[in-house]
């Protein structure tokens, strides 16, 4: 099966899972920025992932725009953010962007990593911002992304979730 990854990475979490995965199942990788839809239609399979931002995944915006992409190939999502995220939330990510794109799509959740060093100083600000009102909160109150960003943000030196075992599931999707 000629498959392909696409991805949008701004720190590269994201492209660092895409050239893993892209290396397991032996198949090309791109940005999605240099992504020719044209090219993408010769595929049989698409994985496309990128973070998880403001409750949506941007990449999910490439399908929307190419509905023709979702015609007779298997097509995944996978999306990478910081804290554990439940099955609860993630179902109901999933069933948002099914429901975005009209199909029933998987998504696979994998955890990232976050250096405030390597970010922006607009982002380094709001990270701050977020520590600093969630700090506020008592610890049983906290979310799993709230108590991920007090860590990250409290860390000497980048916080790094990632692992290769995480990339398992959706190569298993991939195989079958």
């Amino acid at each position: 099966m000629k498959a392909i990854i696409v991805y949008e990475s701004e720190y590269g979490s994201t492209k660092k899972y895409a050239e893993w995965i892209a290396a397991e199942l032996g198949c090309d990788s791109v940005d999605s920025k240099s992504a020719d839809v044209k090219e993408l239609a010769n595929y049989q399979a698409i994985i496309l992932g990128s973070c998880i931002h403001g409750g949506t995944v941007p990449v999910v915006e490439l399908l929307k725009s190419y509905p023709v992409l979702l015609e007779d190939r298997k097509i995944a999502l996978f999306a990478v953010g910081m804290p554990p995220y439940g099955s609860d939330y993630l179902a109901e990510l999933q069933q948002s962007i099914s429901e975005q794109v009209g199909a029933d799509i998987p998504l696979f959740y994998m955890r990232g990593a976050l250096d405030l060093a390597k970010m922006s100083q607009q982002h380094q600000e709001i990270f701050k911002m977020l520590e600093q009102k969630f700090s506020e909160k008592p610890l049983a109150e906290r979310s799993g992304l709230e108590q991920s960003i007090i860590e990250a943000c409290q860390k000497d030196g980048p916080s790094d979730w990632m692992s290769k075992e995480q990339i398992k599931p959706l190569l298993d999707w991939a195989t079958a």
